[in-house]
């Protein structure tokens, strides 16, 4: 019987072609997916560190904005006068840690709260890799992979700067520094 050229069909040679190339497009498909998935991945990863570090350094600002140098210590004598305790805890409220033109890598201060009333001591530090906020017997978690924290005054002005490192998935370490500038006044 003999075949006309319109009948013609693939031969073995053809389909073991068309065979390899649509499996090499296939694993070409899968390894680009994978690639996409590690990259969002890696992505969504950095942009997780990039924004607990922020919101740490804006926890520390809200805090610092309402603190003061002095506390409840009006006249810098050092001594609880009588007009000053003004949360009637007996203890002269003006814990500031921080020296002028110094730079540390913890602070202590108090801030005013409801009706001008100075707060017990607030702490922020580092205590393994982990940076909290100490007040009053209360422990608070404020970032985690904290590999710095530095607070710098000079005069009322207060610099904080905060960098948090970690693994974004795919074995790359990724640091973000987050910086912040208070003006505190009592």
């Amino acid at each position: 019987m003999r075949r006309d050229h319109h009948e013609r069909g693939l031969t073995l040679v053809e389909i073991a072609i068309s065979s390899a190339i649509a499996a090499g497009l296939m694993i070409l498909g899968v390894q680009l997916a994978n690639g996409t998935s590690k990259s969002a991945t890696s992505a969504y990863r950095r942009t997780t560190i990039s924004v607990r570090v922020a919101e740490a350094a804006d926890q520390v600002t809200r805090d610092l904005q309402v603190a003061g140098i002095a506390g409840e210590d009006r006249n810098a004598n050092g001594v609880l006068d009588a007009d000053e305790d003004s949360n009637n805890s007996g203890t002269l409220e003006a814990d500031w840690s921080l020296a002028d033109g110094a730079a540390a890598s913890s602070i202590t201060f108090n801030r005013v709260e409801r009706r001008w009333i100075w707060s017990s001591p607030v702490t922020y530090e580092v205590r393994n890799g982990v940076l909290v906020r100490l007040q009053g017997g209360n422990l608070r978690e404020i970032c985690r992979g904290v590999t710095n924290f530095t607070v710098t005054r000079t005069d009322t002005r207060v610099d904080i700067s905060i960098t948090s490192s970690g693994n974004d998935g795919n074995g790359e370490t990724w640091s973000e520094t987050a910086e912040r500038r208070v003006y505190v006044r009592n």
